[in-house]
């Protein structure tokens, strides 16, 4: 059972759980005695820790500890300090605990919302390929964690992240309407890319030592260069649904939605522009959501980490909620 939260800790803090370990390593101090430097991961966060005194090997990522412990930031940095651990059997254990997960209602929303977002598609053949792609070929997805860190790290993150880009890219699309402009878009393609544009995501991550961390896939390669992989085998499987240019133009906003500074080349259609554009404000408002709420903002208003999607310019800021 787990008895404190992470991001409920404050100094000088005795707390008692259980947690996953990761990044462990046998360090000496000055006067050459071990010590084991590692990080403690629960749905709420991670917290850099210390064990004096640690005798033996580290403990591979995913070990799950109980726990007695203080919380001893140093030199203003979060840290505690861990009195007593014993190991604890995996399999006893959810590992949504260590994992932080949309809430049941929240997981019904986004997956209505998603479906609503195909039923939009115009185009029937485009359509059914979208809804293979998602509800068939990859079922998953509903699941998935949108990252390891920095904004949607969490069960259901990946879809959350998809549908709300979606709405955001159509929300810019139709503030165009009445206008020129608006004849460069093309709704359907919108939608389509907007829900797909992060598949690669599926293969980026793995959740199998109790810590989302990246796979061989993801630190060999990243989500961006996946994804047309990913829709190129959904397409080959289902038949070839929709045409090449179709399919190109899917590529294409998959590979360019980390817009002009981040892609190797910019986006070249109106809505790849779209989805570039939604993909960053989605992006920076989760982590402004995540620095706003209970999980990243003490009683005083202080944010309590730093956030390298925010630049780190929010670390021991004042954020105000209102």
């Amino acid at each position: 059972m787990q008895v404190d939260k992470i991001k409920a800790l404050d100094e000088g803090t005795k707390f008692s759980g259980i947690f996953a370990v990761s990044n462990a390593e046998v360090r000496q101090t000055r006067n050459n005695k071990d010590f084991l430097s590692c990080v403690l991961i629960d749905k709420t966060g991670k917290l850099a820790a210390k064990v004096w005194g640690f005798e033996g090997e580290a403990p591979p990522n995913g070990t799950i500890w109980s726990i007695d412990g203080e919380f001893s930031p140093y030199q203003g940095q979060s840290q505690a300090v861990v009195r007593k651990f014993a190991v604890v059997d995996p399999t006893t254990v959810d590992k949504r605990m260590f994992i932080a997960c949309l809430s049941e209602e929240e997981m019904a929303f986004y997956t209505d919302e998603m479906h609503r977002l195909l039923n939009e598609i115009q185009d029937d053949s485009l359509r059914k390929f979208i809804e293979f792609v998602l509800l068939e070929k990859y079922p998953q997805f509903r699941e998935a964690v949108g990252a390891k860190s920095n904004h949607h790290g969490h069960i259901g993150g990946l879809m959350q992240h998809s549908v709300n880009v979606t709405k955001l890219a159509l929300a810019m699309a139709n503030s165009y309407r009445g206008t020129p402009t608006f004849e460069l878009v093309n709704t359907d393609l919108l939608i389509a890319g907007g829900l797909i544009h992060d598949l690669g995501k599926l293969g980026e991550y793995t959740l199998e030592e109790n810590i989302i961390d990246f796979s061989l896939e993801g630190t060999l390669t990243r989500h961006y260069d996946t994804t047309p992989a990913y829709i190129m085998e959904a397409w080959v499987e289902a038949g070839r649904p929709v045409g090449r240019d179709v399919l190109n133009f899917l590529f294409h906003i998959a590979v360019t939605h980390h817009g002009i500074e981040l892609s190797e080349r910019p986006p070249s259609s109106f809505s790849a522009w779209l989805i570039s554009c939604a993909d960053a404000a989605d992006a920076y408002t989760q982590a402004g959501i995540e620095l706003m709420t209970e999980s990243g903002v003490r009683e005083d208003g202080r944010t309590k980490e730093r956030s390298w999607m925010l630049g780190n310019h929010f670390y021991d800021e004042t954020v105000l909620r209102a």
